[in-house]
């Protein structure tokens, strides 16, 4: 009897072996490379991936992507980054896709990767963040492996682990800020009757009408004390020239007073322009004069917009 060998995979081997020398993509058979089923990306904007398939159509794929080899197919591939890519490049008919190999690629790399180019959504890095945590990572590695804060990392599980409330405003698009939606599961915890009252009365919730409701909800009622009645007085100038109610007036709060007077040591200024919010990207250079650079809090994305569309919120600490 003879045996035959499937000698398929050594092909592939010299193909990455040429491809490490020469420091060029390898270009592979589409068919062979696969979306990893755990990637953190779970939505795709499919208007722009209908753009991104005809750019690809017309030009082909600029920027190869990311693969590492298959756990479990011999001689196939699993995408490190460049779901998007390889989509469009699927859809519009292509037979092969160009590819760097990095079989050292992590999953947070993936995650850093996806969120320099597209940008993921508040809920999916949550989920990704609540899967390392729920794994036994500690918070602090989670955030330093992705280069964000301690704080941010606080903000986003709590669209995962934060009050009902938390997910109904994100899933009907009333909120999608992860900074905001941490301040109104703050509310909830000190104020859950006050706030959950409020929140049935909102449409969208921003961090202006919740820093509002805040001022209001924590301030004290001031008990109103009945004006006493006239008092007579030998000189009736006195009782002219007093106001009327005059016990009842509460003096205008102090707009010039800093209630917090910590250094800022890493300022983040959070902005609205057109009713979207997000923050001013201070480090970096915008292309156009007269414009300024916005990431968007909701997905993430940045974006040039005319600085005079831009309306300044609040300046606040990356810390907190």
């Amino acid at each position: 009897m003879t045996t035959t060998l499937n000698l398929d995979a050594l092909d592939a081997f010299a193909a990455l072996d040429s491809a490490g020398q020469t420091g060029k993509p390898l270009l592979l058979d589409i068919e062979t490379v696969h979306e990893d089923p755990d990637q953190p990306r779970r939505t795709f904007d499919q208007a722009a991936l209908a753009e991104l398939t005809e750019s690809v159509r017309q030009s082909g794929v600029k920027s190869p992507v990311s693969v590492k080899s298959h756990p479990s197919i011999v001689g196939h591939y699993m995408l490190n980054f460049g779901a998007r890519r390889l989509r469009a490049s699927k859809a519009a008919g292509l037979t092969t896709i160009p590819a760097f190999v990095d079989e050292a690629h992590t999953d947070f790399e993936q995650v850093v990767e996806n969120l320099q180019r597209d940008g993921l959504t508040p809920m999916e890095m949550a989920l990704f963040i609540q899967a390392k945590v729920n794994g036994g990572m500690k918070k602090g590695a989670v955030a330093t492996k992705l280069g964000i804060s301690n704080a941010a990392v606080s903000k986003y599980l709590v669209l995962v682990d934060g009050p009902t409330e938390i997910e109904t405003l994100y899933s009907t698009g009333k909120c999608q800020s992860p900074d905001t939606l941490y301040e109104v599961a703050g509310l909830l915890s000190k104020w859950p009757d006050q706030t959950r009252t409020w929140l049935s009365s909102q449409g969208e919730v921003t961090r202006t009408s919740v820093d509002t409701f805040k001022r209001r909800v924590s301030t004290p009622s001031t008990t109103m004390t009945p004006a006493a009645p006239p008092i007579e007085s030998e000189n009736p100038k006195l009782v002219k020239d007093k106001p009327a109610h005059a016990a009842d007036a509460i003096p205008e709060p102090d707009q010039n007073t800093c209630l917090d007077q910590t250094p800022i040591t890493q300022p983040v200024l959070h902005v609205l322009v057109g009713g979207r919010q997000g923050v001013l990207v201070l480090n970096a250079r915008p292309s156009k004069a007269l414009h300024v650079v916005i990431q968007w809090e909701a997905t993430s994305d940045r974006e040039e917009v005319s600085a005079a569309k831009v309306q300044i919120e609040r300046l606040a600490d990356a810390r907190e």
